[in-house]
């Protein structure tokens, strides 16, 4: 059976349903790993968007609008876009004064307003392929505003993170062993590179493997991130990296 594209996913009500109550918990299981991803995306927004109560802001792959809801206090306008009207649909209830746009950014990029402060796109570089990868972003990239103007893109599914004890284990223990996905500092580079924009910071979070986070206490796991994110390099081994780029001069 072929296996449908990241652009065919989340297309009808049940899936997008699936996404918004397992894979992105922000409200249950997850809460705690979505507070201390709030606390690390609000401190870069201060320090690399510091006008940001002035700013216009587009979120792409918006999908059920989790980061939507966390951004819109603080821009001055909001736009979130999304393939998937579905994932629109459910994002709808969570946000107001917020335009929702349903496009194809490769395809239709006058679909997608630009002149943007600030950009974010959170859940698309691990799962997509390329060229959508670099279509997308390339895309993105033509809609910052200027040189003062920034894009904060995540990826969960840092190789040098637990992740590589659990493709490890995989590997010994599994005999249809697939290795995990996976998005580095390394591809994060090539990406910038390919699509006119340059790294201005990276920072990590998720440093503790998920069946372990999972017996501890919600405070101690939000304790033991926040102290291992705010320390240099150590964001290097974190399962989720954030990436903060401006367009080359």
């Amino acid at each position: 059976m072929e296996t449908a594209t990241y652009s065919q996913k989340y297309q009808d009500a049940a899936t997008a349903e699936c996404y918004d109550n397992v894979v992105c918990d922000a409200e249950g299981s997850g809460a705690p790993f979505w507070s201390v991803e709030q606390v690390l995306l609000n401190r870069l927004i201060e320090k690399y968007c510091p006008n940001h109560r002035q700013a216009d802001a587009l979120d792409f792959a918006c999908g059920t609008g989790r980061i939507l809801q966390f951004i819109r206090p603080r821009v001055k306008s909001l736009v979130g876009v999304d393939i998937s009207q579905a994932m629109l649909d459910r994002a709808a209830t969570r946000v107001s004064d917020t335009k929702l746009i349903c496009a194809d950014i490769v395809n239709n990029p006058q679909d997608v307003p630009g002149e943007k402060d600030l950009i974010t796109a959170f859940r698309f570089l691990l799962l997509s392929e390329e060229p959508l990868k670099t279509h997308c972003i390339s895309a993105l990239a033509r809609k910052l505003r200027d040189r003062n103007s920034v894009m904060i893109i995540n990826s969960h599914g840092n190789p040098k993170s637990f992740r590589a004890l659990a493709n490890l284990k995989n590997r010994l223990f599994k005999s249809n062993y697939q290795p995990l996905p996976a998005f580095s500092l390394k591809d994060m580079k090539g990406l910038a590179e390919r699509c006119g924009l340059e790294i201005v910071a990276v920072s990590g979070l998720g440093f503790v493997p998920n069946g372990i986070a999972k017996r501890l206490p919600a405070w101690l796991y939000r304790g033991i991130e926040r102290i291992f994110c705010g320390r240099p390099l150590i964001w290097r081994f974190g399962s989720d990296l954030m990436f903060v780029l401006r367009r080359k001069a």
